[in-house]
């Protein structure tokens, strides 16, 4: 953990601007209010952020708040985000129940359903950096930190680098965590039309629900936003093949009152990386 004030952290880079590198960027700033800090913040404009919906903790409502110094209802427009209160777990189980679990106390505490593609933009005015726009080719640790290589420009030495890349080339086995015990390593992801309405004057206040449903392959995450409701079929490349889970997800999205898409994104991810396989294609009619 990064603290305030430390001497030994002059020069600090965050690589990447989605969900995470926007949240370490604008946090390194709140930590390191002061001039004698250095922060790159470095992305490849080329890479767009893809805006899966993504669920929170409560935790992450008062971050933001206090990132960014806007309301709590402001910053929930601003995500074209919903209150979650929970999530609904459907389907599981030898009996197939469906329990719902509440955060504590129940309804009163919540936590964001957010547009990914939104939370770099509305942490950028919280965060002092200069930022870089190249490729990263390769980051590596160097004798009291770390050097970050680019393709078409000279590299940086840094006390610290915070590496938030969505799609790293490789992943090697002494840097990153093996996490072999979770059964699954691939998703489908697909954006449908919104179930939520946004909200005329104000931000959407009723209570929503990150929905977990059992599937014969996997699971399917559903996160309603106000743009859009995204789901994301996940399941085992190595026990079940991609046609098979396309099958099973055109007959839940059916059932659950959504036509027929015409593409989805697959990703294969590690758990502390995710790998793009094939185009991104957010249509659904």
């Amino acid at each position: 953990m990064i603290q305030p004030g430390s001497s030994s952290l002059r020069k600090i880079a965050v690589v990447g601007r989605g969900t995470a590198g926007s949240l370490a960027a604008a946090s390194v700033t709140r930590l390191h209010p002061d001039a004698d800090h250095e922060l790159h913040h470095i992305y490849d404009s080329r890479i767009p952020v893809i805006g899966v919906g993504e669920g929170s903790w409560p935790s992450l409502v008062q971050e933001l708040q206090q990132l960014t110094n806007l309301p709590h209802e402001t910053v929930q427009q601003r995500l074209n985000g919903t209150r979650k209160y929970g999530v609904a777990f459907e389907g599981w189980g030898r009996r197939n129940r469906d329990f719902t679990h509440y955060f504590t106390p129940q309804q009163v505490s919540y936590a964001y359903h957010l547009s990914a593609d939104f939370m770099g933009e509305l942490l950028q005015m919280s965060t002092r950096a200069h930022h870089i726009d190249a490729r990263v080719v390769g980051i590596r640790r160097v004798e009291g930190g770390a050097q970050v290589e680019f393709e078409d420009r000279a590299p940086e030495r840094y006390d610290l680098v915070f590496d938030a890349r969505g799609f790293p080339r490789e992943l090697h086995a002494d840097e990153h965590v093996d996490i072999s015990f979770i059964p699954t390593n691939t998703a489908v992801i697909r954006r449908c039309p919104a179930i939520m309405e946004s909200g005329q004057d104000g931000p959407v206040l009723q209570p929503t629900y990150t929905r977990a449903v059992a599937r014969p392959h996997g699971w399917v995450f559903v996160i309603p936003l106000t743009v859009h409701t995204s789901y994301g079929y996940i399941f085992n490349r190595d026990v079940t093949g991609l046609e098979e889970v396309e099958a099973d997800f055109d007959e839940f999205l059916e059932s659950d009152g959504m036509a027929r898409l015409r593409g989805s994104e697959t990703r294969q991810p590690s758990w502390s990386r995710w790998r793009r396989r094939l185009s991104y294609l957010p249509s659904c009619r």
